[in-house]
């Protein structure tokens, strides 16, 4: 195996080679032991009042069993978005140095370009969203420091052809960092296993997506060790809390590849579906836990989506009829105390029991108790059978744009359209 041979302390910034780091009392103190006399910590314990290891041994020893990368190659940040602005303050001089992403991508890479003040100059990606590598390396000059590839790529969904990501580590001088946050639900391997073979490269995941981490804001930059080490000289010194190491290595313990594996599969599912419908005019194939799909009017159908608002957490199972479809009602949070519950199980077994028709449904909803003043719209489009049922007491007038749904769930789809 042939290495890239590449100085990485010449890329860093002068001072940031020069970096003399804040130094804490548990990295003045390598012995475990339970109160440093020079830490100024609260004397009381509850389980909190101390510092958090500021390099985070044990975590780190437990996702590199997992991952298979050494403790040396390893940096633990607070979200990816930590590692990215490390990028940058650690390798471009504000003003001066320039940067190079393909898009569309991740936007914090942008972001954190015009925080440090240093410029981003973005390669638009090439036919069916593949990798631009020639217009990549083009785009570079001599004060050009990183590059960022996003692969599978936010927001197309696609992986890229390792090879052609291992060229552009080979051709290009400066930092090439690879952000995988999405590689747990791909095809292709892992780039992280060349860190070593190629100096210039820092390969980015997190604990966010197929770990269900994202409230605990973990993420991972495995480099080579010069880089580590500059990344931890930099960082704020405790950017990891205990709260968050302790969950994080409780949650790891969890075996997540079936859970991979499901999403995995309900990518495949939700892909044939909505390639079914006529609003959508395609559906791209998908290395991560999402899809990409061109649609007429999308302004429009985001609108119509976001005006049902729905959320898993406001759909209540409500019916089964036998085994072909399962009944949900959609209740907003603010309504569930101003509507009698009995009314909402009369309209639901209506509904349940109504023939699909927007006359018959109306018919059936008459007779229900005054106190429920139930107005009902049926909406029939090709794809997908949406029933729309919105209450209002007369106790208590409902706020305006507030409605009950139910949703009969066809095979793949569940779509709410409200007219409020």
């Amino acid at each position: 195996m042939i290495m890239k041979t590449t100085d990485i302390y010449s890329l860093a910034r002068p001072n940031i080679r020069n970096l003399a780091p804040y130094s804490t009392a548990r990295d003045e103190c390598q012995v475990k032991i339970g109160s440093f006399l020079d830490a100024n910590e609260n004397p009381f314990d509850n389980g909190y009042n101390r510092y958090p290891d500021p390099r985070q041994t044990e975590l780190k020893s437990l996702i590199s069993r997992i991952k298979g990368i050494p403790v040396m190659n390893m940096f633990i940040g607070n979200g990816s978005d930590e590692a990215i602005d490390l990028c940058f303050r650690v390798f471009c001089e504000p003003g001066i140095d320039n940067a190079v992403s393909i898009a569309p991508t991740y936007g914090m890479y942008k972001v954190a370009a015009d925080i440090n003040n240093v410029q981003m100059r973005e390669v638009p990606l090439g036919k069916e969203f593949s990798l631009p590598v020639d217009a990549l390396l083009k785009a570079c000059d001599q004060n050009t420091k990183l590059m960022f590839v996003c692969s599978p790529n936010n927001p197309t969904g696609n992986a890229f052809p390792v090879a052609e990501i291992l060229r552009l580590a080979e051709s290009f001088d400066g930092i090439l960092v690879v952000d995988e946050a999405y590689i747990d639900f791909s095809s292709q391997p892992s780039l992280s296993a060349y860190i070593n073979e190629y100096p210039n490269l820092i390969v980015l995941q997190t604990l966010s997506k197929a770990y269900g981490m994202a409230a605990l804001r973990l993420g991972l930059a495995f480099a080579d060790k010069r880089t580590v080490a500059m990344f931890a000289n930099v960082k704020y010194p405790y950017n990891i809390s205990l709260a968050g190491m302790e969950k994080a290595m409780s949650l790891l313990k969890r075996d997540v590849a079936a859970e991979v594996e499901l999403i995995k599969s309900e990518r495949s599912r939700m892909a044939q579906a909505l390639a079914g419908l006529s609003r959508v005019r395609k559906v791209w194939p998908s290395d991560a836990n999402f899809l990409l799909a061109q649609v007429d009017d999308a302004r429009g159908m985001y609108e119509e989506l976001l005006a049902g608002l729905l959320s898993y957490d406001e759909l209540l199972p409500v019916a089964r009829c036998g085994d072909e479809f399962a009944g949900f009602l959609y209740v907003c949070p603010d309504v569930l105390r101003a509507v009698d519950p009995v009314a909402v199980l009369l309209v639901v077994e209506v509904l349940r029991d109504t023939e699909p028709d927007e006359a018959g449904l109306l018919d059936a909803v008459e007779p229900l108790p005054t106190a429920a003043r139930v107005a009902a719209v049926l909406l029939v489009p090709k794809e997908v059978l949406e029933v729309v049922a919105v209450l209002r007491p007369t106790e208590e007038p409902l706020p305006e744009g507030v409605l009950f749904t139910l949703a009969v769930v066809l095979p793949a789809m569940v779509f709410c359209r409200l007219p409020l």
